[in-house]
């Protein structure tokens, strides 16, 4: 299996209305590589944007949009909204790895699978 810290697999941060300091971005790297590790021969490129919507307000203002890039020229998107960086990461990473299971799951059993073939009885 591919290593998703291996430079075949991009994982590109855009940071908008927010700072970050480098050890912060690194744990985001390192927490979606490692929601995604296991599907990393499928995937192209993670694009993750992150953003502060409200500025000082406070509030749900956490947005972290996630496009992954697969290699059969597909794309996975997913977005979360939150109010603290390591929420909104954790929830997203999370979904994320989900969509992809999903993804996997309908290319191996088809389109009604859910997470498992059909057995006849």
């Amino acid at each position: 299996m591919l290593a998703m810290s291996s430079p075949q697999v991009p994982l590109h941060l855009r940071v908008r209305h927010l700072e970050l300091t480098p050890e912060t971005q690194h744990q985001i790297r390192h927490r979606l590589r490692a929601a995604l590790s296991r599907f990393g021969e499928r995937i192209r490129r993670i694009t993750v944007r992150l953003e502060d919507l409200n500025g000082p307000k406070g509030g749900v203002d956490l947005a972290c949009r996630v496009k992954v890039d697969l290699r059969d020229q597909e794309s996975i998107f997913v977005e979360e909204r939150e109010a603290t960086l390591s929420v909104v990461v954790d929830r997203v990473a999370d979904r994320v790895a989900e969509a992809m299971a999903r993804r996997v799951d309908r290319r191996r059993f088809g389109r009604d699978s859910i997470r498992s073939p059909r057995v006849a009885l």
